[in-house]
């Protein structure tokens, strides 16, 4: 079986575009009665042209837009190189633009500064199934992820962000994975009320990764971007690591007829990352699930199933490569000399792989003939020796070392709640909803340590602080009193507190969705809505754009004039009384902001209209004739909706993801709306 699909996108960034081209092989065969082959392979290859950059970067326009004065004429800037006969003051082949300090104009790094990268991908896998006898099936496999990454980006003469000659970078990047396995499966009946399930399993893991590039500061003559037309010597970098991981498993199954099901498993590491001492970890697990309605014979049409079940387990992880021992790094050569020094990261001999022990129970009610139910979980994890670099003395020679540096506890609840309150013949409607909080908790630091911090943006610290949830947010806030009342100058103006302190969080309260699908006649219509509630982000874009004053909210107090009515700040005078008549000028009281992160942190709050879609079953004699047996045509709108009360201006979405390293925003792109269709035959 083949497929083959292209898709190309068109970003909101001019000049900017992706391409991205698919191969998919699949087959398999019997070779014997007994032996059975199975291969695929997969190829994608993927061209970016003039992605926008991100964060406070030159080549982000979003960025420069926070700068601009709204009195910025957008159009002039269309035309972003002068030419013969140009009234702009600039010489033929010079960039024009509003400022010449600092910003490009934003047309100029779209369309005349550039980057692109092409990454070619394969994945394949080669299986071959043996039946040993009537139960017990040996299976060889081998699979291989490979991807090359190519990428460079130009600086063109005239440019603001280089040496005016014009400049150029280049890396190209190697990652490969190649998994090989032995497996033993086996399914068995003990008795006619016990079966047996086993698995026995050896891996071998390998990761590869290779990577190199080079940055020419300055050209000799313009546009040509290569090395031999470099006017100063080049700044080259390589990379190389390789991780190997061994591993046994197996599994046991034990079922009882159909309803109570009990499963164990054990796996065993050997990696290369850690010590010879510590490099091998084991972690089980055990679960069981009994479902009782079965088990009692419960028959009724008020309850129609009940499924209780619980399970434990210990999961292990390795470090990344190359943090046992400290290796010279390279630096930019001096006088045509190769330089290396000493890192300022400190290794350790002795790191413990991290460990995750967990557990969970939970319930899977029925209803009404399984017309209404719910799931509920509710679960507990401690992850102990977590591999993080921390901050040492720099009387060390060392600004950090990776340590087994602290425990995190997270637990919640989990509910997934279903209904189908309607069910005719030509009408039905079913509903889906999900919900789930996690809450977590620093529980243990190394040593005397009360903090780590994970990451600093614009000063503000993302840390793990002992007995305080994950990912706080520690920086400078306002002075306050013990009421929490901000105290102000006598002018009315708000106070820097000196002293920093926690004020956030991005940990959400939680999430949820609600999906909703109904089918009339031929038509089906799907709405699914979902978001959070809580978790905190410091969001720079609104930050700078109220010091800036391109907000909208930082017209507020300069409605009349540059300074009339002002900004009377709620707070309290050093009288003791409450401020109602002294103003301040807006440029001053956002001048002050800018530099609180208390006034840039915001409640992530949101609700999206996920997805919309409308679908509608072709006619059974219009298909019948090209050999499918139905076919539905859909139309399909995503992220057609945003509400965030307590947001302004950005997408709070976009300061989450899977990473721990979260809450921070700066110079995002509008999330975008898309349409499309689908049509589905069978």
């Amino acid at each position: 079986r083949m497929s083959i699909t292209r898709a190309s996108v068109k970003g909101m960034s001019p000049g900017n575009s992706i391409q991205r081209i698919s191969l998919a092989l699949k087959g398999g065969a019997s070779i014997t009665s007994r032996l059975m082959a199975e291969a695929s392979l997969n190829y994608i290859d993927l061209n970016g042209q003039n992605r926008p950059g991100t964060g406070y970067d030159g080549d982000n326009p979003q960025q420069s837009f926070t700068w601009f004065g709204r009195q910025v004429d957008m159009d002039a800037l269309r035309n972003y190189e002068c030419t013969e006969g140009s009234t702009a003051g600039c010489a033929v082949g010079e960039q024009y633009n509003w400022n010449y300090n600092y910003h490009n104009n934003p047309f100029w790094a779209a369309l005349v500064n550039g980057n692109n990268d092409e990454r070619d991908r394969m994945i394949g896998h080669l299986s071959l199934n043996y039946q040993l006898n009537d139960w017990i099936t040996a299976t060889a496999r081998i699979g291989r992820d490979w991807y090359r990454d190519h990428r460079k980006r130009i600086t063109a003469k005239n440019s603001l962000d280089d040496a005016g000659e014009g400049s150029f970078g280049e890396e190209l990047f190697y990652r490969a994975e190649t998994n090989v396995d032995f497996i033993l499966n086996g399914v068995r009946d003990l008795t006619s009320d016990f079966t047996l399930t086993t698995t026995v399993g050896v891996n071998r893991r390998q990761n590869t990764y290779e990577g190199s590039g080079m940055t020419v500061g300055r050209l000799t003559a313009p546009e040509i971007y290569t090395i031999d037309n470099a006017a100063v010597a080049p700044n080259p970098w390589d990379n190389t690591s390789q991780v190997e991981t061994r591993s046994i498993y197996g599994s046991l199954s034990l079922n009882f007829r159909n309803y109570m099901n009990v499963d164990l498993t054990g796996r065993n590491d050997w990696s290369s990352t850690l010590p010879d001492s510590t490099n091998s970890y084991f972690y089980p697990s055990i679960s069981s699930a009994f479902v009782f309605s079965d088990a009692l014979g419960i028959e009724s049409p008020f309850f129609s199933s009940g499924k209780v079940r619980g399970s434990w387990t210990r999961v292990g992880n390795d470090a990344t490569a190359y943090q046992l021992q400290s290796v010279y790094a390279a630096s930019v050569a001096f006088g045509g000399a190769p330089m290396f020094g000493v890192p300022n990261k400190l290794a350790n001999a002795n790191l413990r792989p991290e460990e995750t022990t967990a557990w969970e129970v939970g319930g899977d009610l029925g209803f009404f003939d399984e017309r209404m139910g719910f799931v509920l979980t509710y679960y507990r994890r401690l992850t102990t020796d977590q591999i993080l670099p921390v901050e040492i003395s720099k009387a060390s020679g060392y600004d950090s070392q990776v340590l087994n540096a602290g425990a995190v506890l997270n637990y919640g609840w989990e509910l997934l709640l279903r209904a189908n309150p309607i069910r005719s013949r030509n009408f039905s409607w079913d509903v889906t909803v999900n919900w789930s909080d996690n809450n977590s908790k620093v529980t243990e630091l190394y040593g005397d340590l009360e903090t780590l911090v994970l990451t600093t943006n614009w000063s503000l610290n993302l840390e793990a602080r002992l007995d305080e949830p994950y990912g706080v947010l520690f920086g400078n806030g306002y002075v306050r009193d013990d009421q929490g009342r901000m105290l102000l100058t006598e002018s009315g103006m708000p106070q820097k507190n000196a002293e920093r302190e926690i004020l956030g969080n991005y940990n959400p309260d939680w999430v949820g969705g609600i999906q909703n699908r109904f089918s009339i006649g031929a038509f089906d219509l799907s709405v699914l809505v979902d978001g959070q509630h809580g978790g905190d982000v410091f969001s720079v874009t609104n930050w700078f754009g109220e010091y800036a004053g391109v907000l909208e909210s930082s017209l507020r107090g300069r409605e009349n004039d540059f300074c009339d009515p002002g900004i009377i700040v709620e707070g309290i005078l050093p009288d003791g009384t409450q401020n109602t008549s002294v103003s301040v000028c807006p440029q001053d009281y956002f001048g002050r902001n800018y530099g609180i992160q208390e006034s840039a942190i915001f409640d992530a709050t949101y609700v999206k209209l996920r997805e919309l879609r409308v679908g509608f079953q072709l006619p059974e004699g219009l298909v019948s004739w090209s050999g499918f047996q139905a076919a539905n045509f859909a139309v399909i709108g995503r992220n057609l909706y945003l509400w965030s009360p307590n947001m302004p201006n950005i997408d709070p979405e976009t300061a989450f993801d899977a990473s721990n390293i979260q809450g921070f925003e700066s110079g995002q792109f509008p999330t975008a709306r898309s349409f499309g269709f689908q049509l589905s035959l069978r």
